[in-house]
């Protein structure tokens, strides 16, 4: 209705101007008996017709030329001169000139709305939620998704500042900071409050927005709800607690790792498969070391948990270690002594020779290991060497 209201309204603008120039050219030619028919008015039809109707002006500029025409051969004074059609080709190519500009514009407003449009069916109906902010932190764009996680209304949140919704409200400047200095931003872990103040956490990408000299305007930022993908503590034992402190409610790699992303070590997507799984990890902040057994758990309404237990085997690792060295000083002593030394096992066979037994036997370690220390013993005295053992 509106566009019909404003088509007739030109057209209205459009006849009158027509008829007006006509009523001043047979005024001038008729009346008056001018020379020269006054035409200069004729543009404004033609102007406005080339705006409106586009090549449609010509129409227009041929009725207003032969119109100037015909004054002219009929007028008393008037003389149909060279010049006459002169300027009635000029009233024709200005309508053709201004109609094609026009037309070029139109197409271009109309492409540009169709990608406008075509862009705001994208962020209407995309499941993650697109939001622009400026660069004093204003919110500009709010789409259907974001409305859905956060429960603000594009018309609650257009025009406010952003931090009200982060659960750090400086973690809205440190994100503007990365995106100036990098130009984007890519799987930025946050945490922000909904309506009704309970925490979401969400993955975040974010990229600079700038005119079209360049100049940077804001960010657009695409985020989406992975509270469900988040492993939130549910429940640490006094002995977690006291060597961790309270993060009951927090995000696993943030209570126990101190990351801001998910721990690259992290067993939860093999758990929630409905695997069991047994692994050590040693942590900096505390700095010990536990053996972790981690198996899903089911709960009431159906959904899965998964039951981390710790066990400290930091005094064993340590042992472990310290005997570890031990038996390379022990190796390294073995090795090197200038004394010829070998391992006997079950109180008859060489287990392990070192260089120097090798050297004073003449046998290689290959020849050594599993022959009986006696056979290494000459013959004469043998009896006397195996008493003297036995004894000790």
């Amino acid at each position: 209705m509106i566009k019909i209201e404003r088509l007739n309204y030109r057209f209205l603008i459009l006849l009158s101007t027509v008829l007006g120039c006509a009523i001043l050219a047979f005024f001038v030619g008729f009346v008056r008996k001018e020379t020269i028919v006054y035409t200069h008015f004729f543009y404004i039809p033609i102007l406005l017709a080339g705006v409106w109707y586009r090549k449609k002006a010509v129409y227009v500029a041929l009725f207003l030329s032969s119109l100037y025409i015909l004054i002219t051969l009929f007028s008393p004074q008037a003389t149909l001169s060279r010049y006459v059609f002169e300027r009635s080709a000029i009233f024709v190519a200005v309508a053709y000139v201004i109609g094609l500009v026009s037309e070029e514009r139109a197409k271009g407003e109309e492409k540009l709305k169709e990608t406008k449009e075509y862009l705001d069916n994208i962020i209407t109906s995309s499941a993650d939620a697109i939001v622009v902010v400026d660069m004093e932190g204003i919110v500009r764009s709010w789409n259907k998704a974001a409305e859905d996680y956060m429960g603000y209304t594009a018309e609650e949140v257009i025009g406010t500042s952003n931090k009200k919704f982060f659960a750090e409200p400086e973690e809205a400047e440190r994100i503007m900071e990365i995106v100036q200095r990098d130009g984007k931003l890519k799987n930025y872990r946050t945490t922000v409050l909904n309506k009704d103040k309970k925490p979401v956490h969400i993955s975040m990408s974010a990229a600079l927005l700038k005119d079209r000299n360049g100049i940077p305007i804001g960010t657009v930022r695409v985020s989406r709800d992975i509270t469900k993908e988040v492993e939130l503590v549910e429940f640490m034992s006094k002995v977690l607690i006291d060597a961790f402190g309270d993060h009951v409610g927090d995000i696993c790699y943030k209570a126990f790792h101190n990351r801001d992303d998910p721990c690259p070590m992290c067993k939860n997507p093999e758990v929630m498969k409905g695997k069991t799984v047994r692994w050590e990890w040693h942590s900096r902040r505390t700095n010990r070391t536990y053996d972790l057994f981690e198996t899903p758990l089911k709960n009431i309404d159906g959904t899965i948990s998964k039951l981390t237990i710790f066990r400290d085997i930091s005094d064993r690792k340590r042992m472990e270690d310290e005997l570890r060295d031990a038996k390379e000083r022990y190796r390294v002593i073995f090795e090197h002594a200038l004394t010829a030394l070998c391992v006997i096992e079950h109180g008859k066979f060489v287990s392990l020779a070192n260089k120097e037994f090798e050297i004073l036997s003449g046998y290689s370690r290959e020849e050594i290991k599993g022959k009986k220390w006696i056979d290494f013993i000459a013959d004469e005295d043998r009896d006397r060497v195996q008493n003297y053992c036995e004894k000790r």
